[in-house]
């Protein structure tokens, strides 16, 4: 099944995105919190505590697309594609550099929709945002958003246990980002 789910995820992501172009904004933000993502070794998952955020959008309006990027390494100049981040570029990154990220697309009301996740040992996971057990499996809180700036927390788990409040709670993160010029 894991197997099924990172050939699943790999697929995804080389389909979605496959050429360089502009590159992560020098003046990448902060980020902290911490979660837990599966591991490629081990039954056990890894724990994840993101130091950097990194934004990228395109679209206007209605068709407007943010990417939130989250990693515990500073990518430096990563290429990212024109209109869609590079998640090839994002995977090999992490596998060469053991160097995780959690990448979470947000649409234009700002409610998280893909969630890809690579951990340091390589894991490789991209899954649509679930909604199955009452609650989105990623909730995305602004705190500011002025097309600039984005700042806010990034939730998620599994499960609903009543009052939003997540049964297995994988993620707790904060960032303070701004939008490359």
């Amino acid at each position: 099944m894991r197997a099924a789910a990172l050939t699943l995820g790999w697929t995804t992501c080389a389909a979605v995105a496959c050429a360089t172009g502009t590159l992560i904004a020098a003046e990448g933000g902060s980020a902290g919190g911490t979660g837990t993502m599966p591991s490629a070794t081990s039954e056990q998952p890894l724990t994840f505590e993101p130091r950097h955020s990194h934004l990228h959008a395109s679209g206007k309006g209605d068709a407007r697309v943010t990417w939130l990027l989250l990693t515990a390494e500073d990518p430096g100049t990563l290429a990212w594609r024109k209109k869609l981040p590079n998640a090839d570029a994002l995977l090999t990154w992490c596998t060469a550099h053991k160097a995780a990220f959690v990448l979470v697309e947000l649409d234009a009301k700002g409610k998280a929709e893909l969630l890809t996740q690579c951990s340091a040992d390589g894991a490789q996971i991209v899954s649509m945002i679930s909604v199955i057990n009452g609650l989105p499996s990623v909730v995305v809180e602004t705190q500011v958003n002025d097309g600039t700036h984005f700042k806010g927390r990034v939730t998620g788990g599994s499960g609903s246990c009543g009052d939003m409040v997540y049964c297995e709670k994988t993620m707790d993160y904060v960032f303070d980002a701004r939008f490359p010029r």
